[in-house]
């Protein structure tokens, strides 16, 4: 499952920035923080998982700034997985599965980022969806505008239908689920790392293969 583009949605049809707007759809927006939040409880277990790794046991004083001070994401990504690697380079599959894990935790991570970062947009057309774009593009669209206009001819900003992102309902309840998972399988990982005695029921839930959710657009250098 992942979501079109306004161009697919619309079937091509041309769509003015005037006939979307930013009423928020109070049914939507809950669902939406409801992912967000699960997001944050999915950080949390991912520190708990680091935290079992560098065998800082309780101790999250120790892990939590270090993450932090690492600013560049991907620098930090590395950072975990050279650590899983060295810690789990003798425990058979696991270390395939912290990494099937934390991609999992990855993909998830972005698609919160889409609606912390993007423009939240609404339109008549498409009921319950909530439309995302970039604030470089939609302020883009909006400066083409007013390069356009005269003084008697003012015109209206066209929103580039490729590159605005429809989130359905379903779509967003998909996510949900997905942010559940990733939860659910940080908080196996832990416990098989942390050798307690839930260890043997985290390995049940790591044993079937873990599908990594589809990415949801192209780059955004690629639109």
């Amino acid at each position: 499952m992942e979501p079109k583009t306004l161009l697919d949605a619309l079937d091509g049809t041309e769509f003015g920035a005037a006939e979307l707007t930013f009423d928020i759809s109070k049914t939507m927006a809950t669902v939406v923080m409801e992912f967000i939040a699960f997001c944050s409880y999915m950080e949390v277990e991912r520190l708990r998982v680091v935290n079992e790794l560098v065998a800082c046991h309780d101790d999250l004083k120790v892990v939590a700034p270090l993450l932090a001070a690492i600013i560049n994401p991907a620098a930090r990504r590395a950072a975990i997985q050279k650590a899983a690697e060295v810690r789990l380079h003798d425990a058979g599959t696991l270390l395939a599965k912290f990494k099937s894990v934390m991609k999992f935790a990855d993909r998830v991570g972005v698609w919160r980022n889409r609606y912390a970062h993007d423009v939240w947009l609404f339109t008549q057309a498409l009921p319950g969806s909530v439309v995302l774009i970039s604030p470089e593009v939609y302020v883009v669209s909006h400066a083409d505008a007013v390069t356009r206009s005269t003084e008697t001819e003012p015109s209206v900003p066209i929103v580039p239908a490729d590159q605005a992102w429809v989130h359905t309902p379903a779509y967003i309840t998909y996510q949900l689920q997905q942010a559940r998972r990733a939860t659910d399988l940080l908080k196996a990982l832990e416990c098989v790392l942390s050798a307690g005695p839930q260890a043997a029921r985290g390995r049940e839930i790591l044993e079937p293969e873990i599908h990594c959710p589809p990415k949801d657009r192209p780059r955004r250098n690629q639109q």
